[in-house]
């Protein structure tokens, strides 16, 4: 989106790309779940703080995992095809991460969608 002139993209595009980047993300959650659940043997007694975090992610995922369904079956309204978002690019300019600001590209096709995280990625700030 460097450069180009957004004026307008589909809400339903939007949508369907946010609904999609949303499930991506609860699967990382439950990846992470997992990963630090086996890194608890039972040689290992946790702390209640610790399961509280482990809680705290268990309600992260779900929470996404909802809002992934919730903008799927929003964006199953057959009027809202035709809604547009106006001024994408001033909406996208808003927001911090690329892959976000991605969502709203109205060139964006579907072999584009997020790449799986791999464990170790590294977002720098």
């Amino acid at each position: 989106m460097k450069n180009a002139q957004i004026k307008s993209v589909s809400l339903a595009k939007v949508m369907e790309r946010a609904s999609n980047q949303l499930d991506l993300l609860a699967a990382q959650v439950f990846d992470l779940e997992e990963t630090i659940g086996s890194t608890l043997s039972d040689d290992t007694i946790a702390r209640g703080s610790d399961i509280t975090r482990l809680q705290a992610l268990d309600y992260l995922r779900q929470c996404l995992e909802d809002l992934a369904l919730l903008t799927m079956l929003l964006n199953r309204d057959p009027k809202q095809k035709d809604i547009l978002i106006a001024d994408a690019e001033q909406l996208a300019s808003k927001l911090k991460l690329e892959v976000t600001r991605g969502l709203l590209s109205p060139e964006k096709s579907e072999s584009e969608a997020p790449r799986k995280r791999v464990v170790g990625d590294v977002d720098l700030f």
